[in-house]
């Protein structure tokens, strides 16, 4: 994002390019690489054409992140307690980097108003049991939601719904030891997945290994 003082700021974090004119209307291109949000680096590196152009680089911090740490060039800069943003102004050459680590840690978030229900959280992502899915095909004209329609040429065949039911069993309960130290928590990293796409149950290059215990639910 554009800022008023004719520079760049970084409010989302993911593998990209960005074409952009900063300072005296120069133009610039960022690349990022980042496996973020299941990894705690980000790298930058700034293209100026073989020019040095002057303008500031804001780099977001997560209200989860409690130490950000950047590098500059491979050198550490301070990052002060509690920033929002990091603000890098600096006469920038061709490639230049920036890495911005932000640790990620486990905490228990708890919901009194779901009868004090608790969930994991790491870093930005929230963690779920893995539940072996069932995939129903359904009509698609039956399976339409509110007012949404068919157009009449339209072959709904050809755009099947699902309904997905568990197949495994979901019903779990945290032990209660788990829940006085979260940081001591087993985190499991995997290779990155080799389609990029970690997304999938299978694929997901990071876990956390917790006890839980079945619990019996009612009819």
């Amino acid at each position: 994002m554009a800022t008023n003082d004719n520079g760049v700021a970084a409010v989302l974090y993911a593998a990209s390019n960005a074409d952009i004119k900063v300072g005296n209307n120069q133009k610039i291109r960022i690349q990022q690489s980042s496996n973020y949000p299941f990894e705690e680096a980000i790298r930058f590196v700034i293209g100026t054409n073989g020019k040095t152009i002057d303008f500031p680089f804001y780099l977001r911090i997560p209200a989860w992140a409690k130490q950000a740490q950047i590098k500059i060039n491979g050198k550490t800069e301070k990052v002060e307690s509690g920033a929002k943003y990091i603000r890098i102004d600096r006469k920038w050459k061709d490639n230049d980097q920036v890495e911005l680590s932000l640790p990620m840690s486990i905490v228990l978030n708890t919901w009194t108003a779901n009868k004090n229900a608790v969930s994991i959280q790491r870093g930005p992502l929230t963690y779920a049991l893995k539940i072996k899915e069932n995939y129903v095909q359904k009509d698609s004209k039956a399976s339409a939601i509110g007012d949404s329609k068919w157009q009449e040429t339209a072959d709904p065949t050809k755009w099947p719904s699902y309904e997905i039911l568990p197949a495994s069993d979901w019903n779990y309960g945290l032990v209660q030891n788990q829940l006085t130290a979260p940081d001591q928590l087993k985190v499991v990293k995997r290779a990155w997945p080799k389609d990029a796409f970690p997304f999938e149950a299978d694929a997901v290059p990071i876990s956390i290994m917790v006890k839980a215990k079945k619990l019996m639910v009612g009819k």
